[in-house]
């Protein structure tokens, strides 16, 4: 089953289904950004992008929270 990305929306979104829908997605992304030592962090760094995105979210519609979060992880 394909789950559609939901319409533009402002403010902030519903980080726990966020994380639930991407997590797998953004704890790869975060492996590979990781040297291999670092792997241990990957929560870290994973937790950091949806704390930081509660404390401060878009100002603009999201269009594609994948890509949005995707971003965020890898900086």
């Amino acid at each position: 089953m394909v789950m559609a990305e939901p319409p533009p929306s402002r403010g902030i979104p519903d980080l726990g289904a966020l994380y639930l829908r991407y997590r797998d997605v953004l704890w790869r992304v975060a492996q590979k950004q990781l040297p291999q030592f670092m792997h241990d962090r990957v929560g870290e760094v994973v937790s950091h992008v949806y704390m930081k995105l509660g404390e401060k979210p878009p100002t603009e519609p999201v269009r594609n929270w994948e890509a949005l979060l995707v971003d965020r992880v890898k900086k």
